[in-house]
């Protein structure tokens, strides 16, 4: 199985005010706080934000774990019963993400891991380290967001979601967060979505706003989603926005599988960045 590094820019939700100095905080500001101790969280997991470090002297670099606390461990060999392995209650399977913050970009490479977490839940957490809420986005390829922008060529937003009530951000305030809380208390477990989208009418149906909605549907772990344009000749074509964002994959080096000190997959993560920069640069 591959490895794929992922990309994501980093805001403040809203702009913090300046301080009676007249200095005001940064991104940048708040990430060198995880240099200074370890973080913890709790919620349906222990999870923390772990050994932050400075490399470079510039690339902040840490670990973001989820602690699977209750869940028994068995080991053993084929054809027998195995074993189960003694832990404490609050003891558990480490299941990471390793993340590089490149300050100059405001930007958060992070490594995919399935059974760690989800870049929303990196966002919560860093949310709760910083003390102000900041919101974590994808980078989408040049080619996509030139089309994304030029709002009048969108006419269609389709998406299927798992229903997870635990990544629906409880400040946000686009209607698809709506939509999202409506699913979870009716029971559903995946919910399909497709809206017109039209600058030009506020008539139920169609959204005006098709940049935040989409980013919103892109942050609750959308499993498909593409968004219908028209071309200068009217031609209707789908855009696939999962795989236009940028990423970046190692063949042969699995994480999962693999155990490397730390150092060395911050060096795996600042190669991935420095490979994709031309695209990244693109992007800005």
């Amino acid at each position: 199985m591959s490895t794929t590094v992922e990309f994501y820019q980093v805001n403040f939700f809203e702009e913090p005010e300046s301080d009676d100095q007249g200095y005001t905080l940064t991104i940048s500001d708040c990430f060198k706080k995880l240099l200074t101790g370890n973080h913890s969280f709790q919620d349906s997991y222990d999870r923390d934000l772990y050994k932050f470090q400075l490399i470079d002297e510039k690339y902040v670099c840490g670990v973001f774990r989820k602690v699977r606390t209750g869940e028994p461990i068995k080991v053993g060999k084929a054809c027998t019963d195995g074993w189960d392995v003694a832990m404490a209650d609050d003891e558990g399977k480490f299941e990471t993400n390793h993340l590089v913050y490149i300050p100059n970009k405001r930007i958060v490479a992070y490594i995919r891991n399935h059974h760690g977490n989800h870049y929303k839940r990196l966002e919560q957490c860093l949310t709760k380290a910083f003390g102000v809420k900041v919101e974590l986005s994808p980078l989408l390829t040049r080619g996509t967001l030139e089309t994304l922008l030029n709002n009048k060529s969108v006419t269609k937003l389709q998406a299927n979601i798992p229903v997870r009530h635990d990544l629906i951000p409880e400040y946000a305030d686009n209607w698809s967060n709506d939509v999202m809380q409506a699913a979870y208390h009716s029971g559903a477990e995946t919910v399909k979505i497709e809206t017109n989208i039209s600058l030009r009418t506020t008539l139920p149906g169609s959204i005006n706003s098709p940049i935040k909605a989409i980013r919103n549907f892109l942050g609750f772990g959308a499993t498909s989603a593409k968004v219908e344009v028209l071309d200068i000749d009217g031609k209707k074509n789908w855009i696939d926005l999962i795989e236009d964002k940028i990423k970046y994959v190692f063949t042969d080096y699995k994480y999962s599988k693999e155990t490397l000190p730390d150092e060395s997959v911050y060096e795996k993560i600042i190669t991935a960045y420095l490979d994709k920069l031309d695209a990244i640069n693109e992007a800005y």
